[in-house]
């Protein structure tokens, strides 16, 4: 299916904005580094930022906030 080397070549790009100075940080995963159990907690997110993207659009920074307070992403602070 897939070879080493395509394997090796393959990354996750995944960009998240810092909700007060609006900083880019970009996280790039080889996939053969990713276990399981990795794989699906860096799909969840990247749907978590979505939804946070989405709720400080349509809102606001007030519910930019206030999901970053429910959210485990503290490690982007």
């Amino acid at each position: 299916m897939w070879g080493a080397k395509q394997e090796q070549d393959l990354f996750l790009r995944f960009w998240g904005k810092k909700s007060l100075d609006s900083l880019e940080k970009a996280f790039i995963v080889p996939i053969s580094k990713l276990c399981f159990f990795t794989l699906v907690e860096f799909l969840a997110l990247r749907k978590q930022f979505r939804v946070r993207n989405h709720l400080s659009a349509v809102i606001g920074s007030t519910a930019l906030i206030l999901v970053g307070r429910m959210s485990r992403l503290n490690f982007l602070s």
